[in-house]
């Protein structure tokens, strides 16, 4: 992921010690990458806020992949964000609202509110209603509520792949 500004690229790197972590490269120093979450669980699939104040990612410490909101560019304030798991956290436009998918298939949103430390999310909620998002259809919601189009649909990754790598 890229900051809105251009300032920053998010990305995924593997770490025998730490398995999969979110990294960040200052990219007007891109020699300066360095390891932003990174813990003994698996992180990735980080996604900026539109201001540049909010990371988003995935972690599977609580035993399952679930969605995390933390402040950027310095972490200090880890929000658990989805309930019963969760994966591939998106922004909408505005920063007021992150959206990922539940294990269900469900598309969720949770209103977030706040900036840096002072970050904060409610409850999510179904955006679709009770149903599951068939794969064929995700690409259209996202379309829909105004949202770009994730890595995994951009670079033309299943949504099968998606759930099965962090």
């Amino acid at each position: 992921d890229r900051s809105d500004d251009g300032r920053y690229l998010l990305f995924d790197k593997g770490d025998p010690a730490t398995q999969g972590d979110v990294w960040v490269m200052t990219l007007d120093r891109p020699v300066a990458a360095r390891p932003l979450v990174a813990t003994r669980y698996n992180e990735g699939q980080g996604r900026l806020s539109p201001d540049g104040t909010a990371l988003a990612f995935v972690s599977d410490e609580s035993g399952r992949r679930e969605v995390y909101l933390d402040s950027f560019p310095e972490p200090q304030t880890k929000i658990p964000v989805s309930v019963g798991g969760g994966t591939m956290p998106e922004w909408r436009p505005d920063g007021r609202e992150l959206y990922y998918l539940g294990p269900d298939r469900m598309l969720m949103a949770v209103p977030v509110g706040g900036k840096g430390s002072a970050i904060r999310a409610a409850g999510p909620r179904a955006v679709v209603g009770s149903l599951p998002v068939p794969e064929t259809l995700i690409e259209q919601l996202l379309t829909l509520v105004d949202m770009p189009r994730p890595a995994w649909l951009r670079e033309g990754i299943t949504f099968r792949d998606s759930f099965a790598e962090l």
